[in-house]
């Protein structure tokens, strides 16, 4: 997807970061997601343009056939 790789939330980090839902980039790749945007590996995306993503499924439907994607979510232990 987007040509990186992603992993789901253990269910012990979603308890160490306080949220119920998210996925990870763990390789963001040489495809869009490195070419059109800033996030790197150890990301996690919890919504894709107002869709709460929890599964590596949710994000397939969410990006599915769209060019233009507002990502929300963070990288554990950044503030800011």
């Amino acid at each position: 997807m987007l040509g990186a790789s992603f992993r789901p939330l253990s269910k012990e980090e979603k308890q160490r970061y306080s949220i119920n839902a998210g996925v990870v980039i763990t390789d963001r790749g040489n495809g869009l997601l490195a070419k059109r945007t800033q996030m790197d590996k150890g990301f996690v995306i919890t919504g894709v343009d107002n869709t709460l993503i929890t599964t590596l499924s949710d994000l397939q439907k969410a990006i599915r056939g769209k060019k233009d994607l507002t990502f929300a979510g963070f990288y554990p232990g950044r503030t800011g």
